[in-house]
């Protein structure tokens, strides 16, 4: 009874600060997001949610969605409530088919955003003529997790066979590994996964420190994008 009673109390707190953070949202203006895509709208919804540490549920992005851009996410006729369906197309349809999210409503009932997504995010920030957004807070963490992402990249055995022209005793265990996955993670997830890793070594290559790791980094991903089929059957 006990412990059922601290749960219970649990939950209504995490609810309750669940609910404050949601109500606190401040909507655009909608000049400042008229005519862009909902697919690039949707990802600043992700990353708010990224931002106040609440899980990017199907039932707290369409929340999220309709605060922030109302005009777009209106159920139609009801300007008063979300449209669910429209964010749920434009999830499964649009953003996840452009590489910014990845996700599924029915099996985890959890979105994230892609590297390729933070991207858009940061792109998007850039596009609204007045928002909130912190643009070069946004770049700034977005490079950082690309020099992090470089590093551990650098440091792989996969990398290190690579560099020292080894690539035929690279196993598929260790290709698994730099791409954050393992033997049993779907080949789908760590194809994913290779094209984010692309995106932030280009990402890394712009900064006059990591150019040449960058470079180096990019060059060995892009060897194991065209190779992909031969390596994921070794």
């Amino acid at each position: 009874m006990i412990l059922e009673r601290v749960l219970n109390d649990t939950s209504t707190r995490v609810e309750a600060q669940l609910n404050r953070i949601l109500d606190e949202l401040e909507q655009f203006p909608f000049d400042s997001y008229k005519g862009i895509p909902l697919k690039d709208l949707i990802v600043a919804g992700l990353a708010k949610l990224e931002e106040n540490s609440i899980a990017a549920t199907f039932e707290n992005i369409t929340v999220t969605m309709y605060k922030l851009f109302p005009e777009r996410f209106a159920l139609v006729g009801f300007p008063q409530y979300p449209d669910s369906d429209r964010v749920d197309n434009t999830l499964r349809l649009d953003a996840r088919k452009a590489g910014y999210v990845t996700g599924h409503k029915q099996r985890t009932n959890q979105w994230q955003l892609t590297a390729q997504g933070r991207k858009a995010y940061i792109e998007l920030a850039l596009r609204m003529k007045s928002n909130p957004i912190r643009t070069n807070v946004e770049s700034t963490k977005f490079r950082s997790s690309a020099i992090r992402y470089v590093k551990e990249v650098q440091q792989s055995p996969a990398f290190v066979k690579w560099a020292s022209h080894k690539m035929k005793s690279m196993t598929r265990f260790e290709i698994c590994d730099v791409l954050h996955g393992t033997l049993d993670t779907s080949r789908l997830k760590l194809w994913r996964d290779l094209g984010d890793l692309i995106e932030y070594s280009k990402t890394a290559e712009t900064t006059e420190e990591y150019h040449e790791s960058a470079v180096n980094v990019s060059t060995f991903l892009s060897y194991l994008k065209q190779n992909w089929e031969m390596l994921m059957n070794a």
